[in-house]
């Protein structure tokens, strides 16, 4: 019995290695532009306490209200202690908390440990491109805690997990309101069980009938508290600003509407989604094909929704569950028992192999790879600080604003794209006339004298250089193989 229990503790700790070695392989090394803002957003809040005064940029008078100001402080503190590398294995520590609470959702629908292990590494496969450092990670995690405390208290009908659910508002309020409205719309959709539907495949939910009507608590308590928040109303209502908002929807990537260049991996999933359906014979219940549908809608208007239809497919793991053991079964009966052992073995052994050295690569490339210069034109950042000083005012890429925040430069835009529109703060025009401008839709020199420029530090491979580089009014002062920084002649 000793040796049983020890040989599952072995098995225990390989598996939570593979993971952590895989979370290492998964996670980007390059720091996110965001980030660079949420250390100084966050110092300021440190030092001179919550406020809603745009202190970073060449503008006058503009208000700024940080939809995630929990997440600014606990960034700069990170940075302040650790620097980027801090950074960086705080964004592994976030993607190893939301593997842990894939594995416990997963938990609640699959029988098997195993499968719902091994579906660990699918969906961490399939959130890839939004692992960060920012915002949207506490999102995930919260959206994952409120699915499982919704399905727990279905199931157990124990007070603690209502308790648990009408907190999550005041969290999402004060780490990413932004997608505050989604925690609603998880609820609500569990109350379509309500529903009395049965058309072939699809069907409520029976046994969660008896419990449904207390998910009411969570959300009249949960609208109370996520007033509970430094900017009251304004904290709630950033959203709904977001989705009305022309600059953003047309110029930001993650809020453009997917196709098959800039999210391909949400079609993938989509036919691994219907696949699973087609296949298996299990009945698919009301909140599962609800939460699916609606994120996928989500997702076509939006590519980054596609990251919320990865944390809603946990409710489907039974589905999934059926088609792997369906495969499983129909393979050991065409095999021989101690192969089929063998071939699990082998695999185990290549992915554990193949991670732990890929896992190494890419801890020795780490310091050179947390700031691509290709990215973010660190030379010229350098060229800024040593020679013409902080304090001029600049017209810069808007990728490039939030490291020259860092600097204590001031930037005429940034990654915080919304305080730069008249949504955000009426009569501002900075965010379409930076647009226009960069690419020349309108006379650029018109628009640097409406904000006294005195420097344009823009990408070499821009339609704006294109005209800089033969108009005398601009004089180059620099140009690698990133960036030109042209003066602006008097």
């Amino acid at each position: 019995m000793e040796k049983i229990n020890k040989k599952n503790m072995l098995i225990k700790c390989g598996a939570i290695l593979l993971i952590i070695v895989y979370i290492v392989l998964m996670c980007p090394i390059d720091i996110q532009n965001d980030i660079f803002f949420d250390i100084k957003q966050g110092e300021d809040y440190v030092v001179n306490g919550i406020n809603t005064v745009d202190k970073f940029s060449i503008h006058d008078n503009l208000k700024y209200v940080s939809h995630h100001f929990m997440v600014n402080i606990i960034t700069y503190i990170v940075y302040n202690l650790t620097g980027l590398t801090g950074i960086y294995i705080l964004e592994i520590i976030l993607t190893i908390m939301l593997s842990f609470l894939f594995y416990k959702a997963n938990k609640i629908y699959v029988k098997n440990s195993i499968v719902a292990y091994f579906m660990i590494f699918l969906e961490i496969f399939f959130i890839r491109e939004f692992i960060s450092q920012r915002a949207q990670m506490y999102s995930y995690l919260l959206f994952l805690l409120e699915i499982i405390c919704i399905e727990k208290f279905l199931r157990k009908s124990k007070k603690g997990y209502l308790i648990m659910l009408s907190i999550i508002p005041l969290l999402i309020v004060n780490f990413h309101a932004g997608v505050l409205p989604f925690y609603f719309i998880i609820i609500f959709v569990y109350l379509l069980n309500y529903i009395n539907i049965k058309f072939r495949r699809f069907e409520n939910e029976e046994c969660f009938k008896k419990n449904l009507k207390y998910l009411i608590i969570p959300v009249v308590v949960g609208f109370g508290l996520m007033f509970l928040n430094p900017f009251g109303i304004d904290g709630i209502i950033y959203s709904f600003k977001t989705v009305s908002n022309k600059f953003i929807t047309n110029n930001i990537v993650e809020f453009q509407p997917s196709n098959i260049y800039n999210n391909i991996l949400f079609y993938m999933y989509l036919l691994l989604i219907a696949f699973t359906y087609i296949v298996s014979n299990k009945k698919i219940k009301t909140h599962q094909i609800a939460l699916i549908l609606g994120t996928s809608f989500m997702s076509m208007i939006s590519a980054r929704h596609f990251s919320l239809l990865v944390i809603v497919s946990v409710t489907n793991m039974d589905i999934f569950e059926d088609v792997i053991k369906s495969f499983y079964n129909k393979l050991k009966k065409g095999v021989e028992e101690k192969k089929v052992e063998k071939f699990k073995k082998s695999i185990i052994a290549i992915l554990l192999f193949y991670t732990i050295v890929i896992a190494f690569i890419n801890f020795a490339q780490m310091e050179k790879n947390l700031l691509p210069n290709k990215l973010y034109a660190i030379d010229g950042v350098e060229y800024i600080k040593n020679n013409i000083g902080k304090d001029k005012r600049i017209f810069n890429e808007y990728f490039w604003g939030s490291l020259m925040m860092l600097n204590d430069m001031k930037v005429f835009i940034d990654s915080r794209c919304d305080l730069y529109t008249e949504e955000y703060n009426p009569q501002t025009t900075v965010a379409n006339d930076w647009i226009d401008a960069l690419n020349c839709n309108k006379n650029y020199d018109s628009i640097f004298k409406k904000y006294n420029i005195e420097y344009v530090f823009i990408r070499k491979d821009s339609n704006l250089n294109e005209f800089l580089k033969d108009d005398n009014r601009y004089t180059l002062k620099y140009s690698d193989e990133v960036s030109v920084i042209y003066e602006v002649n008097s």
